[in-house]
């Protein structure tokens, strides 16, 4: 079971690419009727990179963290980077983001933490340990994802759904036991593993061995068999969770859930009865943004002062794998 973590949240930052890409935009990319990708996406606008890279996102989102924390760069013990997919295989993308943070002789140390959408919730999961050991007093989570960059046009659903940014979160060790991760659980079923995935960029299809189709390079998934698997787990994941946090749902102020797309988690929040007075919802403003869904999804809880002090939020989401993954935290 999980033990109590004195954990704060210092501050949030996040950053979305300049680019907004509007559902009128991808009817004409993708030879549609007007109107065709806002009635099948339900997404308001998504944004794209132009010449932004992960880290140089995940840099800027981490600024704005570090801001609102009332830290400077220097003051970080470790960064963590919590994205599905780096920037480059070699080195991570920490390393990357400490570099353009200016810190590349400070010897802070850096790695990457990735179980695709919910690596946030593992790196800050991982984190709250870490800093409730003393090891750490100040961590920075980054999730930066350039899902536009892996998308196949042929597959319309997904294409319409994904969108591009950053965001980070700043932690740092307190001794207040009132604030901190209440409890959380992780489940994977390797059963499912073949409804989400991208085949090729690593050392099984490379240009040294090169997969039978370019599309082995880009994101495929079986949503609807994904989404059936899902709803089969999801009730005694969530039940399991609750129970290992010490708290039931009545006693959880905000849900934030992974937005993986409107439809799933307007089915989500039925299925698990939870308050659209309780729900967190950006995706029809930001996409399905991958792992920095979590962390954006939190900073804009806080920023909009729907998360405030003294309140308990659960974040929980599911990613491929299959995994599903959840923590509770007093704020």
């Amino acid at each position: 079971m999980s033990s109590r973590r004195c954990v704060r949240i210092l501050g949030t930052g996040k950053y979305l690419p300049s680019k907004k890409v509007l559902p009128d935009h991808l009817d004409l990319l993708l030879d549609r009727p007007k109107g065709w990708t806002r009635k099948k996406s339900l997404i308001d606008e998504r944004s794209h990179v132009t010449t932004e890279t992960s880290s140089e996102m995940g840099a800027y989102a981490l600024q704005s963290a570090l801001k609102n924390s009332g830290l400077s760069p220097s003051d970080l013990d470790l960064i963590v980077a919590a994205s599905s997919v780096p920037e480059q295989l070699i080195p991570s993308t920490s390393v990357l983001i400490q570099k353009k943070l200016g810190l590349e002789n400070s010897g802070i140390p850096c790695f990457d933490v990735n179980s695709t959408c919910l690596s946030f919730i593992t790196a800050f999961d991982l984190a709250s340990h870490l800093l409730s050991s003393g090891q750490y007093r100040n961590i920075a989570i980054v999730s930066s994802e350039i899902a536009s960059r892996g998308l196949s046009p042929k597959d319309f659903k997904s294409f319409s759904l994904f969108g591009d940014g950053a965001a980070a979160v700043v932690l740092q060790s307190t001794t207040d036991p009132q604030t901190g991760v209440l409890g959380s659980h992780m489940e994977t079923y390797s059963s499912a593993s073949d409804l989400c995935r991208i085949l090729a960029g690593g050392n099984r299809f490379n240009p040294m061995n090169p997969p039978q189709s370019y599309d082995d390079y880009l994101f495929q998934m079986d949503g609807l068999n994904l989404y059936r698997f899902a709803f089969e787990k999801i009730s005694p994941f969530f039940s399991t969770l609750l129970k290992k946090a010490g708290v039931t749902l009545s006693e959880v102020d905000l849900v934030i859930p992974h937005q993986a797309s409107p439809l799933a988690l307007e089915h989500m929040r039925k299925h698990l009865e939870v308050p659209k007075t309780k729900w967190v919802e950006i995706i029809r403003s930001h996409g399905n943004q991958v792992a920095a869904s979590l962390p954006t999804a939190l900073h804009e809880s806080i920023t909009h002062e729907r998360l405030k002090p003294g309140m308990t939020a659960l974040l929980f989401g599911t990613a491929a794998g299959v995994t599903f993954s959840g923590l509770v935290l007093r704020y």
